[in-house]
Formats: C-alpha cells, structure tokens, sequence
C-alpha cells in the first residue's frame, strides 16, 4: 500500500500506512516526545541517543515479540524500515553480525569501537562526520549469551577478538570504549595479544579504573548536591535514584555463595522483574566487580571528563597506571561522563584519535 503524502509548512509528513507502522508510530511518540512524526523522519535527526535506543527497542520487543538489535538503527533509523524488519524475518534474522559500518571508507587501519555494557553506544554515529575522511570506524554489538543473561568480560573479549581477527586478520588494531566499554575494549586488546595481534593503542573514554571502591551514601549524597547545581533537581534526582539503586543491588549480590550461583547459573535472580535499563546498570556493576585485569602491554589513549562529576564524587579514572606497563597518555575533555559522547565535544575526539593514529 503506498503511502499517502501530506504536505505542512516545516517538512513533508508522511503518515503510517499500515497497522505495524501505526503502532511505531505510536511507540516513537510515547519514547521521543514528539506530537507528529513521519514514518520516514531519521532516528537521530529527531535526537535519538543510545537511552532513548534503549527504551524504543524495549516497547517494540514487548508488543512485536521482535528482539531487533541496538545497532540496526544504525542502518535502518526509520519507522518504515523498522517495520520491513518486522514483517520480514529473513532480512531481519540477517542483521545478527557482529560487526557494523559506522565509517566504512578510507585506507589507515580502522578503529574498532567496544560498546559499553548496555550495547547501545549508537553516538558513535555522531562521531564519523568528524573523522578524517580516510579512518574507516566500526562498532562492534553485543553478542547474546549461549544461555542466562550475563557474559564475564575475558568471555565477551573474546568473542570480540575472533570477531576482529576474522574481519582484518591482520595489521594494527585501535581500539576504543567509552565508560565501562573502555575496561572491555582493554581485555580485547589483551586477546588479540594473545592470538599474535599487534595493538595500536587502545582509547579509554572516561572509564573507572578497575576494581575501584563502590559509591557510598555519604558520597551519594554528597553528588546529588553537586549535581543539583549542575543539572537541575529532576534531572540530579534521576541521577541519585540510578546510584541508589546499584549501591542496594551490590549490597543484596554481595554474598559469596549468591555470586557463585550467578555464575554457575549464568543469570541475575531478579533480573526479569527489573526494568531494561535497571537490569543493565545491575549485570555491568556487578560483571565488573569480578573482572580480575591481568597487566595491558600497550598503549593506552584515556580521555578524561573534566565537567561535573554525575556519577563520581572522586577523579574515577586515578588507578589506571597500576593497570599498564606503558605510559598512558591523557586528555581531558569539556563536559560530563555523558556529554563527552555528544556534541561539541565528540568533535575533538574524533580528530584527536585520527591524529594519533597518523602519528603512529
């Protein structure tokens, strides 16, 4: 059925033709907050982000039965195409690779990027523009477990590695994660190591260092009164209940016997009864307490975010020298732990990881 085009003042509408893309319709108003939008209007362009990913995708899942991957709105940003994949399951089972061009063009060694734990750093998008136009980018997506919900980072580094070896098998390899995607990206170098691959650098964009000490309530409320300042009191509030509620869930994963189960049983008890987002802020905090870094051997690039704190009382990527046998060169950033990833600030980090890369 084709779609019937209506002209408005500012753009071209055009309405959903059809049931499935009526009820996305629906779905992106309810998650973007938008009163009108066209079946063709481009995720980012109506300012998507990895969170608002997050949410649209969870909806979808829950009324389409549809586990459609994070980085497939990479590739198809539309209500239209995501309802192509809906209604077509081929095409659609055909989107479960590995590994995705965000930057496919150019002739340097390209620039494999690790998510974080949510598996949704779809910002990279926002960050090929500013690449030099010969640095290819590719962003890796998080493979599902064989079984339960959770992966301990050495397994999901390797799995990342198999899959880069298979992709570039050999030559330099740069890679780069932003918060807890920069401890993973460094394990994955650490694999590649391992199977004889040579490291470039690895780019870490503000990530804790390894085994630091959880947040406590003195310190809790200590950066929500930062925060207030810096970011309003809804915003400052959001922020405290996330803490709050990862300082409980660490208290209640604590016992050694309910950590061992977890492994054994490769799942979080109360994990289906959380919230997606909740579910995620619970199995990376606790998957990277148990990740035990043996020394990294190579280069590592750290970008530190010197605005307002929002999530760290302390400077929370002091510690890193324990971690590395070579020198760590450091840059610091404008903006928070979030605002890094967007702009202005992404612009310099493309141009600073195209630079070091040209000056290898």
């Amino acid at each position: 059925m084709t779609a019937q085009i209506i002209e408005v003042s500012e753009k071209t509408y055009v309405p959903p033709p059809n049931e499935i893309e009526q009820k996305l319709e629906k779905i992106w108003k309810q998650v973007m907050k938008i009163e009108r939008i066209s079946v063709t209007d481009n995720f980012f362009d109506l300012g998507g982000d990895s969170l608002l990913a997050i949410q649209l995708l969870f909806k979808i899942k829950k009324i389409f039965n549809c586990d459609i991957p994070y980085v497939s709105l990479l590739e198809y940003p539309t209500i239209t195409e995501i309802a192509n994949l809906i209604e077509n399951k081929m095409r659609f089972l055909m989107l479960e690779q590995t590994i995705m061009p965000v930057q496919p063009l150019g002739n340097n060694p390209p620039i494999f990027w690790i998510p974080s734990g949510f598996g949704v750093d779809l910002y990279v998008q926002g960050m090929a523009k500013y690449m030099a136009p010969d640095q290819p980018l590719y962003l890796l997506s998080i493979p599902k477990p064989e079984r339960g919900d959770i992966l301990l980072i050495p397994e999901l580094a390797k799995i990342y590695a198999g899959e880069i070896m298979k992709f570039r098998p050999q030559g330099l390899y740069y890679l780069a994660g932003h918060s807890n995607g920069g401890t993973i990206a460094c394990e994955t170098a650490n694999q590649l190591d391992l199977n004889g691959g040579q490291i470039g650098w690895v780019s870490i964009l503000d990530t804790s260092a390894p085994n630091q000490a959880p947040l406590g309530w003195f310190e809790l409320f200590g950066l929500f009164f930062i925060n207030l300042r810096d970011l309003g009191f809804i915003r400052a509030l959001k922020d405290m209940r996330r803490n709050i509620f990862v300082i409980i869930s660490m208290l209640i994963l604590k016992p050694k016997w309910l950590q061992s189960k977890i492994i054994r049983d490769r799942k979080i008890p109360f994990f289906d009864l959380l919230e997606m987002r909740q579910a995620a802020y619970v199995k990376n905090v606790f998957v990277g307490r148990l990740y035990q870094p043996h020394p990294f051997l190579f280069k590592l690039l750290l970008f530190e975010a010197k605005g307002f704190r929002r999530y760290h009382l302390s400077d929370h990527t002091k510690g890193w020298e324990k971690f590395s046998t070579v020198q760590i060169k450091r840059f610091e950033m404008h903006g928070d732990h979030v605002s890094i990833m967007e702009e202005p600030h992404i612009a310099k980090l493309a141009q600073v990881m195209c630079a070091e890369i040209k000056s290898k």
